[in-house]
């Protein structure tokens, strides 16, 4: 379980970031997407939450499908 902790802490930290440049109103993403980002931030919140406090294969699959489509977006623009 230890590493499942650790592993949501730095989770939650990344979308802490991906929430704070959201937030950041001279960032130059549309803000519809600033605000798709930040409700998708405040889910993985309350999941990472959830998932601490009833770890179960769903509820962290959740997490890493979000973070797969996350990155594979991200990759897709860097192309």
């Amino acid at each position: 379980l230890n590493e499942i902790g650790e592993t949501m802490e730095y989770n939650q930290k990344l979308w802490t970031v991906f929430v704070a440049e959201a937030m950041n109103e001279e960032h130059p993403l549309p803000q519809n997407v600033k605000n798709n980002i930040a409700s998708l931030g405040l889910f993985v919140f309350k999941r990472t939450k959830d998932v601490l406090i009833d770890t179960t294969p769903e509820k962290i699959l959740t997490l890493v499908e979000i973070n797969r489509n996350i990155a594979a977006g991200l990759m897709k623009q860097v192309k």
